[in-house]
């Protein structure tokens, strides 16, 4: 689609699908495997990435924003409502700012800053690039995992083997 989206239902990208510019829905959006979002996502409910899937800009969720293994977010996402998680090697290029948990798989990476409602869990390898501000829970860091500037939490912070908070 060389346009843009503006829905009040819910965007479903098939496999391979891509739009060239922006998506503002509603409801929810989900894009298929290797889908891709060259533009804005302005979604009202959650957002659903499948493996290999991208979006090139900006995500506003309205809740909860999940990656599949592999998938690139490659701006902010910003007020997401509920949880943010990301599939094992999937990759956020900016910020994150959710109003509940952050979870990241193995080798899975944010490249910005973190402001979580709730927990942050951090799998084997995976990093984050930013500071980690006021989680509202515990942060947990598995095998080898990295927070590369500082962390604060509103619970405990447990590390697994080799993982560091630099």
């Amino acid at each position: 689609i060389d346009g843009y989206i503006n829905a009040t239902g819910c965007v479903i990208l098939r496999e391979g699908a891509e739009i060239k510019r922006y998506v503002s829905v509603d409801g929810a959006a989900r894009l298929g495997s290797d889908a891709q979002i060259k533009g804005d996502v302005d979604v009202g409910g959650n957002v659903s990435l499948g493996q290999s899937a991208q979006i090139k800009a900006s995500v506003d969720p309205g809740s909860s924003v999940d990656l599949g293994q592999d998938a690139q977010i490659e701006g902010p996402v910003s007020d997401a409502g509920g949880d943010v998680s990301l599939g094992e090697s999937a990759v956020v290029k900016g910020s994150v700012d959710a109003g509940g948990n952050v979870s990241l798989g193995e080798e899975a990476q944010i490249k910005g800053p973190v402001n979580p409602g709730g927990s942050v869990d951090l799998g084997q390898s995976a990093q984050i690039e930013g500071a980690v501000d006021d989680a509202g829970g515990d942060i947990s860091l598995g095998e080898s995992a990295v927070i590369k500037s500082t962390a604060s939490a509103g619970g405990g912070v447990s590390l697994g083997e080799g993982a560091q908070i630099k």
